[in-house]
């Protein structure tokens, strides 16, 4: 199931392409997230939001090399506090939708960056802490802006 990908020091300038890579899907993710959220159907769009953060989370694995379930997707998920009930609250509440959509789906796709970059080896707490850091970068950004993001 997975694998872990060893990089010999000569190959060390991949390592940052990885992280690259993995950020434009963080980034992609949160704008898929908040055109997502768009829909004018208060709930109607959990479900996708559900499925772009675990496709996000696929490709972020796929790029350091792992080969995932959707176990490891559930339980990233559970470790940071389960974003569901948070989406389900805020979906009522139109225009809070797309900067908490989209910065929810943000975090999540910065905890499984660092989980995956760290070979699968961080804790809950230390994923907890990678989603405060990111929720709260997240909450600096203007997800309405046409602009590229950059976070």
């Amino acid at each position: 199931m997975d694998r872990i990908t060893v990089i010999m020091p000569e190959h060390e300038n991949e390592i940052k392409d990885f992280a690259a890579i993995a950020d434009d899907y963080v980034i992609w993710g949160a704008g898929r997230a908040a055109a997502i959220t768009m829909l004018p159907l208060p709930i109607a769009d959990i479900g996708a939001l559900m499925a772009n953060e675990a496709y996000m989370i696929y490709r972020i694995a796929e790029t350091y090399g792992y080969d995932i379930d959707s176990s490891i997707v559930s339980m990233l998920i559970a470790m940071v506090g389960g974003t569901f009930t948070r989406r389900l609250l805020f979906s009522l509440v139109p225009i809070l939708k797309i900067p908490i959509a989209a910065g929810i789906t943000y975090a999540m796709g910065k905890v499984a960056k660092a989980y995956f970059a760290s070979g699968m080896t961080l804790d809950k707490e230390a994923l907890k802490r990678e989603f405060r850091q990111a929720r709260k970068k997240a909450n600096t950004v203007d997800w309405y802006s046409k602009e590229p993001i950059g976070v």
